[in-house]
């Protein structure tokens, strides 16, 4: 069963929605707890208000008339429920101009019940009380104002306003449902612009993601890929930045790796037919076996300087370069590969000097095969760029701490556009033909052994004046050291 996989625009979608719906409910749930212990507060307070308008009111209604025969026509103006007898004509209009009136909402479940100084009904709206009855207080939600003239001097009777506790949770249920209404109506809004910024920002965030995945698909289908466009300093932007170099690097070392493989194969072809030939003038009888024999040595060193640089970058692809430490004498060393390259340096006329500067250094700790390895890669390197009649000179000094190794050449030189490349791994120079064989290996190896036993190297050369290849690293006297 093939599971449907929940691309990561979707998640961030659904992430932004489950988030606003959340935040949605949770101040929801604030605001009613908030709001709900208010609602009874306010309700009583707006009753208050209402009593002490309506109370006003009647103030102003009986100091203007003197009497209170227009009461109930002032209660149905104002809003409340006033059982009237059917012969009663007269209408609210009759007392528009009486005090300064507004407009009320209907209150039809309040009683009011208003006494004159005596506390004998005067009116009561919902006719439970007949006028002059005595008023004795019969509930407790029962509020009671007193009543004066406008000028407050005399005292002219009470107004009980009774506020059902039905008409009471009814407006609760009011506020409460018009404040439902209000905050669905704002999560609904919420939710429609939240999915509509996380569509946005889904789509902004994912776009160069999948751009990315993309081309990360494409590079391990070994297929070339585009630079990815870098819109922004952000981590996405930084992200695209990085795959880029990643990208240039990888092109870069593919390149590289495609002319090292057809300079290893030139290399490699170059002495094998060489070799070949010479065996088929021995068989044939075409030349002497001094001379064939010595060629096809020469040949064969080449090959196994080849295959001992391709080990030595074998074993550096693993792991850090190791050094196996063993007490050895330097100057032995380099008369040893000295010696052992002097034959292919006559062969191409090129002198070999090696001037020794230096204390007898029996006590010195390193790594004996990659020192040799390093003497050897820099002398040949030096007589593969020399002609005849050119020299290569060696030059070992050293001072208390440190040993100082000069390999001088008077050969073609290293060019300007090269110079800061040739110890790069797999760098092959441009002009680099039959006589100007380069694998890019064997200058890397020197710097790699040179940086293991906690040394540095330098270089000095122009095209037609030669090269300077300058090495120093510590004097390690003990294996501790």
């Amino acid at each position: 069963m093939k599971v449907k996989m929940i691309t990561f625009k979707k998640r961030i979608l659904l992430s932004f929605i489950l988030i606003a719906l959340f935040a949605v409910i949770i101040s929801t749930a604030v605001s009613f707890l908030i709001i709900g212990d208010r609602i009874e507060d306010y309700i009583s307070e707006f009753s208050a208000q209402n009593r002490g308008k309506l109370a006003y009111d009647i103030e102003y209604l009986y100091s203007d008339y003197g009497n209170f025969d227009m009461l109930n026509l002032l209660l149905l103006k104002s809003g409340y429920t006033v059982l009237t007898d059917e012969n009663d004509n007269e209408s609210a209009d009759e007392i528009n101009n009486v005090g300064e009136y507004v407009d009320y909402e209907k209150y039809e479940n309040i009683r009011i019940v208003v006494t004159d100084e005596a506390d004998r009904v005067v009116l009561d709206n919902f006719g439970m009380l007949d006028q002059g009855e005595l008023y004795v207080q019969d509930s407790e939600n029962t509020s009671k104002l007193n009543l004066y003239t406008y000028e407050k001097k005399q005292h002219i009777g009470t107004l009980y306003y009774d506020a059902d506790e039905l008409f009471v949770k009814a407006e609760m249920n009011v506020i409460q449902s018009k404040l439902l209404i209000g905050i669905s109506a704002a999560t609904l809004l919420i939710l429609i612009v939240s999915v509509a910024f996380a569509f946005i920002m889904s789509k902004r965030v994912t776009r160069p993601v999948s751009k990315l995945t993309n081309a990360m698909q494409n590079i391990s289908n070994r297929y070339s890929t585009d630079y990815l466009p870098v819109k922004s300093n952000d981590e996405i932007g930084l992200m695209s930045k990085s795959f880029n170099e990643m990208i240039s690097r990888l092109n870069s070392q593919q390149k590289i790796r495609k002319r090292l493989v057809e300079d290893l194969s030139h290399e490699l072809n170059t002495p094998l037919s060489i070799m070949m030939l010479e065996a088929k003038g021995l068989k044939d009888g075409l030349c002497n076996n001094e001379t064939a024999s010595k060629n096809i040595i020469n040949e064969v060193n080449k090959l196994k300087g080849l295959v001992g640089d391709l080990d030595m970058l074998s074993e550096n692809d693993i792991e850090y370069l190791k050094l196996k430490y063993s007490k050895c004498e330097i100057t032995a060393l380099i008369e040893e590969e000295v010696k052992s390259f002097t034959t292919e340096a006559q062969s191409k006329g090129v002198e070999i000097v090696f001037t020794d500067n230096s204390q007898r250094l029996l006590s010195l700790y390193c790594d004996t095969a990659k020192i040799c390895r390093m003497i050897a890669n820099l002398i040949r390197n030096s007589i593969e760029h020399t002609s005849r009649g050119d020299s290569v000179e060696i030059i070992l000094s050293n001072n208390t701490s440190d040993i100082f190794l000069e390999v001088t050449d008077t050969g073609n030189g290293i060019s300007e556009d090269d110079l800061p490349h040739i110890f790069e791994r797999f760098y092959t120079s441009n002009d680099s033909g039959d006589n100007n064989q380069r694998r890019g290996l064997g200058l890397y190896i020197v710097k790699e052994i040179v940086k293991a036993h906690g040394g540095n190297i330098r270089v000095e050369s122009e095209m037609g004046n030669g090269s300077k290849f300058a090495i120093k690293f510590p004097i390690k006297k003990s294996i501790g050291d």
